[in-house]
């Protein structure tokens, strides 16, 4: 008989459901007291608004709403939230009143109309409605607290210009801030180089060595220096934007700051910049991996490339190992001549025991220069991994899909379960 009843309920839920392909309608928004003027002190405001959706609103889900504004003096990040999570005080999931609450304290909040995001509500099938109000409350504040972000400014690269081409060049950028509560030094950024076009420089290679440290003045009103050393082999003949990245003052207000045309590099180094690549694997989307996962690197280029090219994996160590790729093609690789271009190449690597534990980068080299990605020209082409294991005993694999040899040398061979080797395929 239960069994009976969960078939029954299963059909009639999913009859219910058949026709729900429709997120959560959220409407009557409406915000109490509103005006609100907070010069004398805090207030509560309450927020509602009304939600419906055929399948029910999913209450293992429920969002915080925030108020927002795009300009300046704003709210900063981490006094936007209301207080509480919107909460069901009338009605059902399927059709109700929502309220949430906020506080609003004077040297918080300036005054400002506010947008208010309701944020992302989900039903009982998974469909979001990312919803928001303009207009939402107007707060009132009379008093003359500091709601303005850090002012970054007088900004110097030295040397600059700088020619690289005979080695390495150490430069130092300076900028100016000032905040009326103090810059947060628990929170300090570091810069980095960026130019949108090809040759570029790796994201790897853009951050500056240090934050940003403060040499002479104060968090209130400072001078605050950062050094890098520039690398021939690293960074390309360009004029550069240089990213102070975010200044967080200690009242939480916030400003990603960058100055164009910051430094000019000349450098003797080639990169290759009309060509481009994709690289891809056989994996599916792991990043974790041992050395017993035996990984088809792909290459595909934006045009036909003469040889060499060549798969580079750098591993937590930094050391760099180089793996020649070879074209696919209909020819065997022993006949195709060294003058043939093409356009997919590709190479078959696995981790030894000599491989760092740590991270793994993985990128192409062309004519002994990296080569940019072709869906984001403003880094290099690369992928990720983990490497978590570099010893660990491995099954031989359940397809064997081309000729292989298994050797005294290289035994003992673990099977682990049945091994398929595809028709025409020899297992020596």
């Amino acid at each position: 008989m239960k069994a009976f009843l969960k078939f029954f309920l299963f059909i009639f839920t999913s009859f219910l459901y058949s026709q729900d392909f429709e997120p959560p309608i959220i409407s009557d928004l409406s915000v109490t007291p509103n005006p609100v003027d907070i010069t004398s002190g805090s207030v509560t405001v309450t927020a509602r608004i009304k939600i419906t959706d055929q399948s029910g609103v999913d209450i293992s889900n429920i969002p915080t709403p925030s108020l927002w504004t795009g300009t300046s003096p704003s709210i900063s990040n981490s006094n936007s939230d209301f207080d509480i999570p919107w909460g069901l005080t009338s009605g059902t999931i399927y059709d109700g009143i929502w309220e949430s609450t906020k506080v609003l304290v004077p040297s918080e909040i300036p005054s400002k109309t506010y947008r208010l995001y309701v944020n992302t509500v989900y039903d009982n099938l998974g469909y979001q409605n990312h919803f928001y109000f303009d207009n939402a409350l107007r707060v009132e504040n009379g008093n003359s607290f500091d709601f303005e972000p850090p002012i970054i400014s007088d900004l110097s690269v030295t040397p600059n210009p700088v020619d690289i081409t005979s080695g390495s060049v150490t430069v130092t950028a300076r900028i100016k801030i000032t905040d009326q509560s103090g810059v947060d030094i628990s929170n300090i950024p570091t810069p980095s180089l960026w130019t949108g076009t090809s040759p570029s420089i790796s994201n790897s290679n853009s951050d500056f060595d240090i934050p940003w440290g403060l040499t002479s003045g104060t968090i209130y009103d400072g001078i605050w220096e950062s050094t890098k050393v520039l690398v021939p082999s690293e960074i390309p003949s360009k004029t550069y934007r240089l990213y102070v990245n975010t200044v967080y003052d200690n009242l939480g207000y916030q400003n990603h700051f960058y100055f164009d045309n910051a430094i000019t590099v000349f450098s003797s180094t080639s990169f290759s910049s009309s060509i481009t690549l994709n690289l891809t694997t056989d994996l599916a989307d792991e990043t974790d991996i041992t050395n017993c996962d035996d990984i088809k690197f792909t290459a595909t280029f934006n045009q036909a490339v003469l040889t060499p090219v060549i798969l580079q994996i750098t591993d937590s160590s930094t050391t760099t190992y180089q793996l020649g790729m070879t074209p696919v093609t209909s020819t065997a690789s022993s006949s195709v001549a060294s003058d043939s271009t093409f356009t997919t190449w590709e190479a078959n690597w696995s981790a030894t025991a000599s491989y760092s534990l740590g991270s793994l980068t993985m990128t192409v080299s062309h004519t002994g220069a990296q080569v940019i990605s072709t869906t984001n020209t403003s880094t290099i082409a690369k992928l990720e991994f983990n490497l978590t294991d570099n010893d660990a005993v491995c099954g031989v694999p359940q397809l064997i899909s081309s000729d292989t040899t298994w050797t005294l040398s290289n035994s003992p061979y673990y099977i682990t379960d049945n091994v398929l080797i595809q028709q025409g395929v020899t297992l020596t």
